[in-house]
Order: structure tokens, then sequence, then C-alpha cells
């Protein structure tokens, strides 16, 4: 009786074309994880390693919404937002890139790509509705 040799089908890297292998500390041990490396700043080697594979995740640099204190002469952070990724999550919203939006008392928001485009149309409308507040209280400004 011959056997019939059986072929293996690799599974699909697709998904991970547009990743790259870094090193990041896993319990401890220095392990290879695939990272969004275009826009990834964390640093997956440092002080705040994991105890999880599923628990590494990717973050972009924070893009800050600044607000002036009229009391204090300074500028205060209002929010931000930054990429996230976090590639080993069994949820696939938060397995694609996405939005991570925090106000400056800590409450977070994740929006899809599509989600953020959204927002960003909703803030271009905010920022008008507050130049017609500036027009409203001093009349003929320039807002």
């Amino acid at each position: 009786m011959s056997r019939v040799p059986t072929t293996a089908t690799a599974p699909s890297t697709e998904p991970f074309a547009h990743l790259s292998l870094v090193a990041a500390v896993v319990d401890g041990v220095q392990v290879p994880v695939a990272c969004p490396a275009t826009w990834c700043k964390q640093d997956h080697t440092g002080e705040d390693s994991t105890k999880h594979l599923a628990d590494v995740d990717h973050l972009g640099a924070h893009i800050d919404l600044m607000i002036p204190n009229a009391r204090t002469d300074k500028d205060d952070l209002f929010a931000y937002v930054h990429l996230g990724q976090d590639v080993y999550s069994t949820d696939p919203i938060m397995r694609a890139p996405h939005l991570r939006f925090e106000d400056s008392g800590n409450e977070e928001t994740t929006a899809s790509l599509d989600q953020g485009l959204e927002f960003a149309d909703r803030l271009v409308e905010f920022a008008e509705q507050i130049r017609g507040l500036v027009r409203v209280a001093r009349p003929g400004a320039q807002a």
C-alpha cells in the first residue's frame, strides 16, 4: 500500500504584507513581532513590556489638540489622537489600523479610519460654529 503525499498549504501572509518584523519583549523574552513600522512609534522592548503576545499593540505619534487658556495665557491639552493597531487581537476592529482618541480626562474612543475622516469633517464644521460665536459676540470681528 503506497501513501499519497499530502501537501500542506501555508497560511496566507497577505494581511501582513505591509508589516515589518521588530523585536518586542513579552514576559521577559525578546521575540519577533509583526509591526506596522511605517507609522508605529511604540518601543516594544521598553520598560512597558507585556505578559502576553496578544497585548502587544502598535501606536503612532500623538496629534495634540491644544486649547488656549485665558486664565493662564498658556495652551492646555484638550485631546489627542493617534493611530493604533493590535495585530494579535481577536477583535477585527482593533486588528485593523484605527484611530484612538483620548481627551484630557483620559476618556478613550476608538474609530475606524473612515470614521476618522467623518470626525475630521465634523471638526471643520465645529470650527466654523466657533467662528460664528465669535462673530455674534464681537460684531465686525474677522473670525
